[in-house]
């Protein structure tokens, strides 16, 4: 059994001294796991925000990219008279 699941916070005052938890400690250490826990869903839930941003970013480079692709391998191929007279 570890010491958080006995109820015994390690205080910190001195090296190897602990007490058990007093309702109001352990309301306090409750109280502050929430917040961390809200903190760390919060920044998830940014992450996944970044991630799905950056695979969109990423598919519409690779259509970009593709389609310059396809405008470059047409106009290599077209002929060189159409290349040389301005636009009608």
């Amino acid at each position: 059994m570890s010491y958080r699941d006995a109820g015994i916070l390690e205080t910190g005052r001195r090296k190897g001294w602990q007490s058990r938890m007093t309702p109001r400690t352990e309301s306090a250490e409750i109280g502050r796991l929430r917040q961390e826990v809200s903190r760390l869903e919060a920044e998830l839930e940014k992450a996944e925000r970044d991630r799905w941003v950056a695979e969109a970013v990423a598919e519409a480079l690779g259509k970009a990219s593709a389609l310059l692709q396809v405008m470059l391998e047409s106009a290599e191929s077209a002929p060189q008279s159409d290349r040389s007279s301005p636009p009608v």
